[in-house]
């Protein structure tokens, strides 16, 4: 008997996403986001993460109502990549978001949020407390971290703009964003219709 299945959307959240190796598939769409920087940093030496702040970077992302803030001071085994954040404070709204904007619709993307707390000028990131949301969806609720933590989800995409909403727990609170990954799935990575055999 055979079951159709339809995805208008699916969305996973992972422990520990699949890594796809370039070696077997190179995704049509990849971008690598440093938040708060603004030139392109190295992660792990073989991956280049674009500073959103950069000319390049702001065609890609924009942010509403946020600030740049950087660790004047980390630790020295720490990646440069999380010497960096995007800063969205709390307040009257629009509400902050970050859109970036994609070259294809309709289609299976794997997404990586990176969230490293440190302590720099007004903001210690330690204590953010705030939830988000892509594309209205919510992945995350009154999140907070003390340690680097990376989310990942898997999500089907129909426009041709990702739309990741942080939003503070209190309006006198902020939330924040070290870097993020989006790219494009394998197009058979998630199947639309499902068989069962009896």
């Amino acid at each position: 008997m055979a079951f159709p299945v339809n995805l208008i959307l699916t969305l996973i959240s992972f422990s520990s996403l699949l890594h796809l190796s370039s070696a077997t598939f190179t995704p049509p769409e990849n971008y690598l986001l440093n938040c708060g920087a603004t030139t392109n940093t190295s992660f792990f030496s073989t991956r280049s993460f674009l500073g959103d702040s950069s000319t390049q970077g702001s065609t890609f992302l924009t942010a509403d109502r946020s600030i740049s803030l950087s660790d004047q001071n980390p630790p020295p085994d720490s990646p440069a990549l999380y010497h960096t954040a995007r800063i969205f404070p709390g307040g009257s709204p629009p509400s902050p978001t970050c859109k970036l904007h994609l070259t294809t619709t309709n289609a299976t993307h794997f997404i990586r949020l990176h969230f490293a707390p440190f302590k720099a000028s007004n903001f210690n990131l330690k204590s953010a407390k705030f939830s988000v949301l892509i594309n209205g969806f919510s992945v995350l609720n009154t999140f907070t971290t003390n340690t680097i933590s990376v989310k990942e989800f898997i999500l089907k995409i129909d426009s041709f703009v990702l739309e990741i909403s942080f939003l503070p727990a209190k309006a006198s609170t902020f939330s924040f964003i070290n870097a993020i990954e989006v790219f494009s799935a394998p197009k058979d990575y998630i199947i639309d219709r499902l068989t069962v055999e009896e």
